[in-house]
């Protein structure tokens, strides 16, 4: 893919690299890695279904009515029959509120867990993908190369300028405003002019507070990219009716950069704009637990330890978890409603929770989730066992594979630990089976297995499908 030139904004060369994307086809390994993302996001969305987010955000999109052209992730007919939870397809826009919301509900899906420090949930967009691919009969082909270039688009504004640990308030959502906007506009087929006022707009409008993901967490978290992204699609579409955005978005005196801290240079330009020689799709990585990416080696590592030694909660005496030293797991370890959650969007970022309820059940999944496990007695007396700290030696692992190290000691012992590359991790990635028994486990009972099946079958097709819009029964559960 040769850089596009330099045209004057850095709005209007990003909508021009946008559109040389185009002519770029996907290299076996990054359209691979867009089907296995669109897989896996899917299965995160079955598993949010009753969700108490998804449930209230479907609501809000059965209020907002909306032209039927994309479809809505749903249960089901069983489900479909209760009065507010009718609705099949709405716009491609709505759509992405409520799909949105089941993909992240449950933070399972994937993200950019270690690599520089990027953080984030590219897959989050997917909804956008979906939504406007399906509304715009695009082919799979298509479908997968808006997903790759969002993934790009995402990884690069979070690298080089929604940076973590600058010290600014922004949620890393904010970034998708922008993505989102260039998602739509790829498949809506806007051209490079129209491309840079939709990334302009979604620029210029669509960011949410780091307040999101601090102290109690809320329900928001779970619609919060869901909500800017719907802001991004707007942008799109405004563009396409020849809506234009602020030129200076970027680098004006008012403009994102200052926002943010940071001076505009050549330096930056050219690394948001560069060609894509490697893409970063294929550096995601996928989560085998329902909890916040960070706690997915501390997590392997204390099932693997109970299963081994087959232990039970009375024989715990206490248990030490090591996890890498940056900024991110600082305030973890900082943030005392970690230590005594109230909710369930506080209680998957929980590192005592998470691990106390591993020991008890041999098992961190949906359902210990379920009944407001962390108000339990016996799970809060074995969380005040429990000890989490930073250790330096692990950051040469944290690149790839979310490291930790686990100790526990027993009356009589004392067993120890490690996990370099958690399981879904660029060091131990998923097998197709393991993605598919991600799907089996996060699905709730009243999805048949032969939905699932289907589900499988048509995303691994996505390079041959002619029509994205063929992918609807399977995702409304017709």
């Amino acid at each position: 893919m040769k850089a596009p030139e330099r045209q004057g904004p850095w709005a209007a060369t990003v909508g021009g690299w946008l559109d040389h994307s185009r002519t770029q086809d996907l290299p076996p390994e990054a359209e691979r890695a867009a089907i296995t993302a669109t897989f896996d996001t899917l299965a995160c969305a079955l598993g949010a279904l009753e969700h108490e987010a998804a449930i209230g955000m479907r609501k809000v999109v059965e209020a907002l009515g909306g032209t039927a052209e994309a479809s809505l992730i749903g249960p089901g007919p069983e489900i479909t029959s209760r009065p507010d939870q009718s609705r099949t397809m709405t716009s491609a826009s709505n759509a992405i509120l409520l799909n949105g919301t089941l993909i992240r509900a449950l933070d399972c899906n994937d993200g950019f867990l270690g690599e520089g420090g990027v953080g984030g949930h590219p897959s989050d967009n997917i909804a956008v993908a979906l939504a406007f691919a399906e509304a715009t009969h695009a082919a799979g082909r298509e479908y997968l190369r808006a997903v790759a270039v969002g993934y790009e688009l995402y990884w690069r504004l979070r690298h080089y300028v929604f940076m973590p640990g600058r010290g600014y308030r922004w949620d890393h959502v904010s970034t998708s405003g922008m993505v989102s906007a260039a998602i739509a506009g790829l498949l809506l087929g806007l051209g490079p002019e129209r491309l840079g006022n939709a990334v302009s707009i979604g620029g210029a409008q669509t960011y949410s507070l780091g307040e999101i993901r601090a102290g109690e967490i809320s329900m928001l978290k779970a619609s919060a990219n869901a909500v800017t992204a719907h802001g991004g699609a707007l942008a799109a579409l405004m563009a396409r009716e020849g809506m234009t955005g602020p030129d200076l978005v970027f680098e004006g005196k008012r403009g994102l950069l200052a926002a943010l801290g940071l001076s505009p240079s050549d330096e930056l330009f050219d690394l948001l704009t560069a060609p894509i020689d490697r893409w970063h799709i294929c550096d995601v990585a996928m989560k085998a637990y329902p909890a916040v990416g960070t706690s997915q080696g501390a997590i392997a590592a204390t099932l693997g330890l109970i299963a081994q030694h087959q232990l039970s909660p009375a024989d715990i005496d206490s248990i030490d978890v090591r996890v890498p030293d940056s900024p991110v797991l600082r305030n973890h370890i900082s943030d005392d409603s970690r230590a005594r959650p109230r909710s369930r969007g506080t209680a998957d970022h929980s590192f005592p929770f998470l691990i106390a309820v591993a020991v008890e059940d041999g098992d961190v999944g949906l359902s210990q989730f379920s009944g407001d496990r962390w108000l339990r007695p016996s799970t809060l007396a074995l969380m005040d066992k429990i000890r989490l700290d930073t250790d330096t030696r692990l950051n040469g692992h944290a690149k790839n594979g979310v490291p930790a190290a686990v100790e526990i000691r027993t009356r009589s012992q004392t067993l120890s630990s490690g996990i370099v590359g958690a399981p879904g991790t660029l060091e131990n990635p998923f097998t197709d089976e393991q993605l598919k028994q991600k799907m089996r486990r996060l699905a709730p009972a009243f999805v048949p297995t032969q939905r699932l099946e289907k589900i499988y079958t048509h995303v691994f097709e996505l390079p041959s499908l002619d029509d994205v819009a063929r992918l609807s029964p399977v995702l409304i559960g017709a």
